[in-house]
C-alpha cells in the first residue's frame, strides 16, 4: 500500500484566476503532505471543466491514476 492525502476541493473565483493562487495553494498542501511523510497527493477533476484545472494539475505533475464514471437519472 501507499499513503496518500486527498485534496477534496480547490476553487478560485473567476476574477482571481490566473494570478498563481491555485498553484500556491496546491504547493502548500503538497509541502504539508511531504512534511507528514505522505507519499502521494491525490485529487479528482472534471475533465470537461473549462476553467483550466486539468491543465494546472498536469503542469504540477499530477497524472491520471483511476477513472470513474458519474451516473445520473432524471427524477
Amino acid at each position: 500500500g501507499h499513503s496518500s492525502g486527498y485534496v477534496e476541493l480547490l476553487g478560485v473565483r473567476p476574477r482571481w484566476r490566473r494570478r498563481g493562487i491555485a498553484p500556491a495553494l496546491l504547493a502548500a498542501v503538497m509541502a504539508r503532505l511531504r512534511a507528514d511523510d505522505i507519499e502521494y497527493a491525490e485529487l479528482g477533476v472534471d475533465t470537461e471543466n473549462l476553467s483550466g484545472a486539468l491543465g494546472l494539475y498536469t503542469s504540477l505533475g499530477f497524472a491520471p491514476f483511476h477513472r470513474s464514471t458519474l451516473y445520473t437519472i432524471e427524477l
